[in-house]
């Protein structure tokens, strides 16, 4: 009985530092994906200005233009993906608390 009741709380430490883990990479792809979003929209600021000029094509502007939209989507997937770790963490913990 005793074995099986430390295997137990050696797999919640486990699962809460991999959680842990996973958190903490999240909100590096989130730093990056902010990055990479401000990147994407000085780029269409400047493709904007191309294409009225006449110097890039409609679809150059577009393929542009649906970069930062995918970039958006990105970090509105891994927000989410961080929200679900860490509803992950809270319940492994004992401290999830749903809100109604």
């Amino acid at each position: 009985h005793q074995m099986r009741k430390e295997a137990f709380e050696q797999n919640i430490e486990i699962s809460k530092l991999n959680t842990k883990n996973r958190i903490q990479q999240l909100e590096q792809l989130l730093q990056t994906d902010n990055d990479i979003i401000a990147l994407q929209e000085l780029i269409l600021e400047s493709s904007t200005s191309q294409y009225k000029n006449g110097a890039i094509t409609s679809t150059e502007y577009l393929a542009r233009l649906n970069a930062l939209n995918l970039a958006r989507l990105q970090l509105q997937t891994h927000q989410v993906q961080k929200l679900q770790a860490i509803n992950e963490y809270q319940i492994i913990t004992g401290t999830f608390n749903p809100q109604p």
